[in-house]
């Protein structure tokens, strides 16, 4: 077989992530949802390069997987404090 163009690649990814999407019940803008609160969550303790960081979806045998890479660019001195409630503060 021929190698595969980038362009396949991205359809064949695109298509993993709705039959992983159907799986778990979870559409494109939950999954956005929950990059933008672990991000929040991640960068009180650590700095993060948001623009690099991958939230995705991977169907594993029968079952599925949520696989983050957020790339670190350093641990912060001090925690941020979390929202008002209280959660997340040390």
């Amino acid at each position: 077989m021929g190698a595969v163009t980038r362009g396949g690649r991205l359809a064949s990814d695109r298509l993993r992530s709705m039959v992983v999407g159907d799986r778990t019940g979870m559409n494109s803008r939950l999954l956005k949802a929950l990059r933008a609160e672990m991000l929040g969550v991640v960068s009180r303790y650590l700095e993060v390069d948001e623009a690099g960081a991958e939230v995705r979806l991977l169907a594993s045998g029968r079952g599925c997987s949520l696989v983050a890479c957020l790339p670190l660019f350093r641990c912060r001195r001090r925690v941020q404090t979390g929202p008002a409630d209280g959660v997340g503060r040390v």
